[in-house]
């Protein structure tokens, strides 16, 4: 209870002293009141001539802080002050200004609360407010009011922006600035007539919270704010530049060399085409600035000798933007981990594999590069120039490429998914339609609404690609299915291991393609040009190689070409007969030699391949369940991964077979030849009866630990 007494009492003495009452002058004599009138003049005249003071020192002030920032950076800029004629530095004055701006306010305010209060007996009671000039009416006492209250403030926060670049300083400052605002609001608070208390009161008491709040933000948090600094070709050669805060300053072409810039602050920066050469970094932040043809080797223009320069601080010269595109000697180039012809890349535009992924671009100078299968993802490419450039297979997801010029650079296989670019830039380069979008972008470029989906899977099977010009293009693992492709240019295009089943390549272009490993089961080749085309293990079962210039070698090197369908030269080339069209149209494949023919992955189910031989023949994952082998030859034949479900082997010779993973679950392989086989654990006999074949029955059971296989003979 006494604690509550106790603050209610200092509770009221503070809002007593805040809001002092009215004074009662009505007991005073006359005498008293000539006195009090002729007090007031005095006091007044006083604030007045310190009131031109303040004046002209803010001017003043307001001058010297507008002239250019090299001012502020040079060590040996002075500012001469007025009157006393007295020389000082400009980061002194950045010291001592707002120190006399300060005290010139306290003693006007101290001179303010000695002057004495007239009440209703005082016959200068108009007179109680000094104000500018002498000058009665409103908008004098408004100037007054301003000046009194927020002029040192504004001029301090001057102060306090200028000297922004120094962290400590500008802190200090901005604290100063605050708590002198504070200072001046309170004594608004308490001078405040009380007719005018309910309009000015709230207002003031808002403004009091903020600033105290941003008071004890600054303290724990740090300036949330910075100012850009114009530097462009300006000389500090050798300066002192130590501590110094240059974030986001405009340095281009500026002279560095020899320069202390320990402890600098170069964040977000434009030092293109600077020159560092010989210049202390240590300790230099370098993060977001753009140093592309910044020199930090052997300045040959100035002579300079580097030899006993600080190393580059290599950690903060990678969070740079363009830092692979800045100049370095051999030792720099080595730190760096960079190539040693770096200087030779740069010239040729050459940066194929050097682009690290979430790079900081912006602004830089791309126009023609090579860039191929660069990743690009994430990064910052503000305002970057690719025009001409070779952006095949670049990753630009989620990049940032506003106002990025893309003029016809090739954008094959490029990822703009998520990335923050526009239509029209898009359409300017090559290749686009072969490039991945956001939905609003697939929509805004004509295609189809699962192209970004499809695209990703890499799949084009939604797309129509009839005469499209594909030259060097890179296919390579594309799903492509019943795709049309007629006429279309695919001259030394990639489309390795790609998905071609049922594509229309009718009168293509497939000059020095290469198609190793892809999947054309089905597809039309018809009066297509296969110069030079790579056909090693490409599975052609069914595709329409009729009227094409394929030779006997491709046919080899493809997987089931002797399940294509060719015309009688083809064939004979092929030691097949003419017939054999037909036998593969029907499944019936019966006594036909197929010995060494590749037929690695064909589908050969229910296929009838009695008496047919294939010895040595490459079976690797076919599909033979239920496949006629009765009396086949089989020898040497590799059916690694080969199902063989329901075969029937009776009689069938696969002496030194490969079976490593085969599926022989139920097959029939009674008096099967298996001498010598190569089999493993993971090949599967469930259920497979080997009644009366050749094998060595506890080898089998021993590999596989089987106890279901069949030693029976079938029953009829």
């Amino acid at each position: 209870m006494h604690e509550v007494t106790r603050f209610n009492t200092l509770w009221k003495n503070a809002l007593e002293w805040l809001f002092p009452a009215e004074p009662d002058n009505g007991t005073l004599s006359e005498v008293q009141v000539d006195r009090m009138i002729w007090r007031h003049g005095e006091i007044s005249k006083t604030i007045r001539r310190v009131f031109y003071i303040l004046l002209g020192s803010s001017l003043f002030c307001v001058i010297t802080l507008a002239l250019p920032d090299e001012k502020l950076i040079l060590p040996d800029a002075t500012v001469i002050l007025p009157i006393i004629n007295f020389k000082i530095s400009f980061l002194g004055f950045i010291g001592i200004g707002p120190v006399v701006i300060i005290g010139l306010t306290i003693y006007i305010h101290i001179l303010y609360n000695h002057l004495p209060v007239l009440g209703e007996a005082g016959a200068a009671h108009e007179q109680i407010l000094p104000t500018l000039f002498n000058m009665e009416g409103r908008p004098a006492k408004l100037i007054t009011w301003f000046t009194f209250y927020w002029i040192p403030p504004i001029i301090v926060s001057y102060f306090t922006w200028k000297a922004l670049p120094y962290p400590l300083i500008s802190l200090l400052l901005t604290c100063i600035t605050i708590v002198l605002t504070v200072g001046l609001i309170v004594l608004q608070m308490r001078r405040c007539p009380a007719v005018w208390r309910k309009r000015v009161i709230p207002l003031l008491t808002v403004i009091f919270t903020l600033l105290l709040v941003t008071f004890f933000h600054v303290l724990v948090n740090g300036l949330p704010f910075n100012r850009t600094l114009n530097l462009s070709k300006s000389n500090f050669k050798g300066a002192d530049l130590r501590d110094v805060n240059f974030s986001g300053a405009r340095l281009q072409e500026a002279v560095l060399t020899n320069a202390d810039l320990r402890r600098a602050d170069f964040t977000n920066a434009d030092l293109g085409g600077a020159r560092l050469s010989g210049a202390n970094l240590l300790d230099v932040i370098f993060k977001g600035a753009n140093i592309q043809d910044v020199n930090f080797g052997e300045d040959k223009t100035d002579k300079t000798d580097i030899s006993e320069a600080t190393e580059l601080p290599l950690n903060e010269i990678k969070k740079a933007s363009n830092w692979f595109l800045a100049l370095y000697n051999d030792e720099q180039i080595g730190q760096l981990s960079l190539k040693h012809d770096h200087y030779e890349i740069i010239r040729k535009k050459n940066l194929r594999g050097i682009i690290p992924r979430g790079v900081d671009m912006r602004y830089a100078d791309l126009r023609a590069f090579e860039l191929t299968d660069a990743d690009l993802g994430k990064s910052d490419l503000t305002g970057a120039n690719f025009e001409g450039a070779k952006l095949k297979g670049v990753n630009f997801s989620d990049a940032d490429l506003t106002k990025a010029n893309l003029k016809n650079a090739n954008i094959q296989g490029a990822s703009f998914e998520g990335a923050w670019i526009s239509e029209y830039q898009i359409t300017g380069a090559r290749n686009w339609v072969l490039a991945t979008y956001s939905k609003g972008l697939t929509y805004k470029l004509g295609l189809p609404s699962q192209h970004n989906d499809n695209l990703r899977a890499r799949k084009l099977i939604d797309h129509d690609l009839k005469a499209m010009d594909l030259m060097l293009a890179d296919l390579g693992g594309y799903d492509l299915s019943d795709v049309d492709m007629t006429e279309s240019i695919l001259t030394g295009a990639n489309l390795q291991k790609a998905i071609l089943k049922g594509v229309n390549f009718t009168g293509a272009d497939l000059v020095k393609a290469d198609l190793s490993d892809a999947d054309l089961r089905g597809a039309i080749l018809s009066s297509a040009d296969l110069t030079d085309a790579i056909f090693k293990d490409a599975n052609i079962q069914g595709a329409d190689l009729k009227n094409t210039n394929i030779t006997s070698q491709q046919m080899q090197d493809a997987s089931n070409s002797g399940l294509a369908l060719l015309s009688k030269d083809q064939l004979n080339s092929l030691n097949l007969n003419a017939d054999h069209l037909e036998g593969i149209e029907n499944g019936n494949l019966k006594g036909v030699s197929l010995k060494y023919f590749n037929f690695k992955g064909a589908d050969l189910s229910k296929f009838d391949l009695s008496n047919a031989d294939l010895s040595y023949a490459d079976l690797q994952g076919a599909n033979l369940s239920e496949a006629n082998l009765s009396g086949s030859v089989l020898k040497g034949s590799n059916l690694t991964g080969a199902n063989l479900k329901d075969a029937k082997l009776e009689k069938a010779i696969l002496s030194r077979a490969i079976l490593d993973n085969a599926d022989l679950r139920d097959a029939n392989m009674v008096e099967a030849d298996l001498t010598d086989i190569s089999i493993s654990r993971r090949t599967r006999l469930k259920g497979a009866n080997l009644y009366g074949a050749k094998y060595e029955k506890e080898i089998i059971k021993r590999a596989l630990g089987s106890d279901n296989i069949i030693f029976e003979q079938p029953q009829n």
